[in-house]
Formats: structure tokens, C-alpha cells, sequence
């Protein structure tokens, strides 16, 4: 993996693209520590979010919802579009899911990384009642 290129992307295309220094960014802090202190020292504020059922679950259901709705569509983005057709979901007793990779080969990260994403919309007040509006097309 190429941190120092990830780095230099969410720097010069993927921040400015999407207004990321004025809002978070949530990540998985397990082999990141590097990449976030760089990240913080630009100006960007991160905030960690271990990939736990506590975490996890209720993004992956609001995810869930969003898709079985057409709220988000993947189009246009055939890596996510790859990523969330590998996602198998584990549900535990108490009615959490957790996504999950059902085979080595497959690739969930870039699923993870959007359920991620939604983890810290839901920290906004009144974001889901924005969303309810919303259709979110990746492209």
C-alpha cells in the first residue's frame, strides 16, 4: 500500500473535492497511526472508529436502508460497486450486523469504508432527517 500517495490524494483531491476540513474524518485506526498524524498536521480533524459491532451497526443498517430504498447507488463506481457486492453481514442476539468479508479474495473496503463515513454523519443533529431527501450517487 502506498500511504504516501493515499496521503497526497486525500491532500490535493479528495479533501478539496469534498469540503473535508470542515467536517471528519472517520477511520479504522488499525496500521493508520502514521497516515492520520500526517493527515492531522495538514489540518484535517479524524476521529477513530474501531471496526466493532458498537460501531458498526447502526451505520450498517442505516447503509443497509439507504440501498434496499435506491438512496445510494454505487454507479459509476465499479471498485465500490465490486466491494459491496462481496459484503456478507453477520447478525448477533441482540439484532446488531456487522459486515464482513465471507472469503480472503473478497474485498469489502471500500463498503466499510462508506458505512464508516455514515458512523460520523450520524453524530450530526438532524442529518438523517436531511438524508431522508437525499439520493447519494458515488461516481
Amino acid at each position: 500500500i502506498d500511504y504516501d500517495r493515499i496521503r497526497d490524494e486525500i491532500i490535493e483531491e479528495i479533501g478539496p473535492r469534498f469540503g473535508l476540513k470542515d467536517g471528519e474524518i472517520g477511520f479504522d485506526p488499525y496500521n493508520a497511526s502514521q497516515l492520520a498524524t500526517q493527515l492531522m498536521a495538514e489540518g484535517f480533524r479524524l476521529v477513530e472508529v474501531g471496526q466493532t459491532v458498537r460501531n458498526m451497526s447502526e451505520p450498517a443498517k442505516l447503509f443497509e436502508a439507504l440501498i434496499v430504498d435506491q438512496r445510494f447507488s454505487p454507479d459509476g463506481n465499479p471498485v465500490l460497486r465490486w466491494c459491496m457486492s462481496n459484503v456478507a453481514v453477520r447478525e448477533d442476539k441482540k439484532g446488531n450486523i456487522f459486515p464482513f468479508k465471507p472469503s480472503q479474495r473478497k474485498r469489502i473496503d471500500g463498503a466499510v469504508a462508506s458505512i464508516v463515513g455514515l458512523s460520523r454523519l450520524l453524530t450530526i443533529p438532524d442529518a438523517a432527517s436531511e438524508m431522508d431527501t437525499t439520493v447519494m450517487v458515488l461516481s
